[in-house]
């Protein structure tokens, strides 16, 4: 019984993310109303999975950005908070072919992430490999504790 429910729930997440995506604009649920204020939902037609992990040294944000080429794809930092944003060609019906079902996303993208702490700005590096972008972003260094005196 179960494996014939699993299906039907899968495709129910499926319509309750593009729901919610739809409302956030770019499903960026750190910032919610961030992305609504600079963005047209209009204008953006799908989001990008993304994971960002942490160690001593930096955050790393991997986006799944399969069949977009890296001319395609922006990067950019403003303080604390990091935009990736580009576009994904839609692609054309061959001659003698046509789609019976079409799932591939195409279209504009963009997600907005607030970093939880202050980085290197001069030393984020992106790279793009097997359609996966990754950015590193070294932690700015946290002040060493210095000892006040009381007057």
């Amino acid at each position: 019984m179960t494996t014939a429910i699993a299906p039907v729930l899968g495709r129910v997440q499926g319509e309750i993310d593009r729901v919610f995506n739809r409302l956030f604009k770019n499903g960026d649920y750190m910032e919610p109303f961030l992305p609504s204020l600079m963005f047209d939902a209009t204008e953006f037609t799908f989001v990008p999975t993304l994971d960002i992990t942490e160690n001593d040294d930096e955050f790393m944000v991997r986006v799944d950005v399969p069949g977009i080429p890296k001319e395609n794809v922006d990067v950019q930092l403003t303080g604390d908070v990091l935009t990736i944003s580009g576009h994904r060609e839609k692609r054309t019906e061959r001659k003698g072919e046509t789609y019976l079902w079409r799932e591939q996303q195409c279209g504009k993208f963009s997600r907005m992430l607030r970093l939880p702490a202050p980085v290197l700005g001069a030393k984020v590096e992106a790279a793009h490999n097997d359609g996966v972008l990754t950015i590193r972003l070294p932690k700015l260094a946290p002040s060493v504790a210095t000892r006040v005196m009381i007057k």
